[in-house]
């Protein structure tokens, strides 16, 4: 063997092996192992590489508990949580669900584990065990962050978007709202702070209702930071400008409520407004703009008075109601359902991807648009709503068209989104 293969082969392994001992750099492996094209079934091969790297990150980071959570390390955890989660509601036919179940469910513990004690206030990071040697400030927290977890989850998208209108009218910041909603990142900071005080008392189970709350959540807290980066506050760009100031724009908004006058529209409008009124925890995540059977069972037998509700009105109709409803959410949910029927792809609003994918709203997860196209997104930590586009070949680059608060926020992003994609 001459020396510079001998070299060369001393090269390769010693780059294997810094691999192989950095926790950042095999996560950041694993998630591009689990972030693969969402639209079709996860390798067999590469889930089960991306397992075994979860494996050795966590042998690493219990014997490396002295170090400081690295940042890098978090944000490949949190992405590879983020896509399996996606991947899950999507719903892919032959991915085996209760594996990317259990990989979520472990992509936390590590994110936990890689955190260190969060049950530890900043101030004693350098000596932890001075904090709280009774217990008994931490069981007194635990009730906090506990009640955290569940009020977001009882709470409906309805509230977030009252507190936005209350915000936007009195022109006050979102913390002075009274009973406004606990915002993404508490809940995800008490996510693990419960799962890092409570321990071994978790089952996988537990821990599996938790990760999929967390990391959806960090995938909102995501799109928050890019929006903000890009676009901060109310916003219109000067290219999109005229869209809201057309003479006819009560004429155009009613012309696309119009759409949902049909069998499917009603179902379309009843359904949407059962996702916003009801609690998270009831209406969950689904790919298509209609509620699955098993959660319009729920909703039956626990929601009898809103169903009811919802039912009428959708018997009135998308038309009745825009002109005559005085509940701002009926209203906008009349909107949304004329939209979901007019981007319809298939005509067959059941079973293909809610609003052809062109909208994104908490309780659905659906294959994204191609690149270049208008969207809509309603930024759950402020109770904006967007119309944004990606721009062709660059993934983390965005324009952002318009961005305002509250109900009257969804009429001029759709107004915006309608004259975007009608232009091409």
């Amino acid at each position: 063997m001459s020396a510079s293969s001998s070299s060369s082969e001393e090269a390769t392994g010693s780059g294997a092996d810094a691999l192989n001992n950095d926790p950042a750099r095999l996560a950041h492996k694993l998630h591009r192992r689990l972030a693969c094209d969402p639209s079709k079934a996860m390798p067999i091969a590469a889930h089960y590489k991306a397992t075994r790297a979860m494996a050795r990150v966590q042998e690493l980071l219990r014997e490396q508990r002295t170090l400081a959570p690295s940042h890098t390390l978090l944000t490949a955890l949190s992405c590879a949580g983020v896509a399996v989660v996606r991947r899950i509601g999507i719903a892919h036919e032959q991915d085996v669900a209760a594996d990317l179940q259990t990989t979520l469910s472990l992509l936390l513990v590590l994110i936990v584990l890689a955190t260190g004690d969060a049950t530890v206030p900043a101030e004693y990071a350098d000596h932890p065990d001075a904090y709280d040697a009774d217990g008994e400030e931490r069981a007194a927290a635990c009730g906090d962050y506990a009640s955290c977890i569940s009020s977001y989850e009882s709470d409906s998208l309805s509230a977030v978007l009252e507190a936005a209108a209350t915000a936007c009218s009195t022109n006050a910041d979102w913390g002075a709202v009274v009973n406004a909603p606990p915002e993404p990142e508490d809940v995800c900071r008490a996510i693990l702070w419960i799962i890092s005080y409570r321990g071994r008392s978790f089952d996988l189970a537990a821990i599996w209702s938790l990760s999929v709350l967390f990391f959806r959540l960090s995938a909102a807290a995501t799109a928050t930071s890019l929006f903000e980066s890009v676009a901060p506050g109310s916003f219109v760009s000067m290219s999109v400008g005229q869209a809201l100031q057309d003479a006819h724009r009560d004429e155009r908004l009613a012309a696309i409520v119009s759409a949902a006058e049909s069998e499917a529209g009603q179902t379309v409008l009843r359904d949407l407004q059962l996702s916003f009124l009801l609690p998270r925890s009831v209406v969950g995540v689904r790919r298509a703009v209609l509620l699955p059977r098993a959660t319009n069972a729920i909703i039956t037998k626990d929601h009898a008075a809103v169903l009811n509700a919802a039912h009428e009105s959708a018997l009135r109709g998308a038309e009745w109601e825009w002109a005559h409803s005085t509940s701002p959410i009926v209203r906008m949910c009349a909107l949304l359902a004329g939209l979901a029927v007019l981007v319809s792809k298939t005509g067959d609003i059941r079973k293909e991807d809610a609003f052809a994918g062109h909208v994104a709203l908490p309780f659905l997860e659906t294959l994204p648009p191609q690149s270049g196209v208008p969207r809509l997104a309603l930024i759950e930590a402020r109770g904006d709503w967007v119309c944004w586009r990606q721009r062709a070949g660059r993934q983390a680059d965005i324009d952002v068209l318009v961005r305002r608060p509250g109900y009257e926020g969804l009429f001029d992003a759709v107004l915006v989104f309608s004259s975007v994609l009608n232009r091409g």
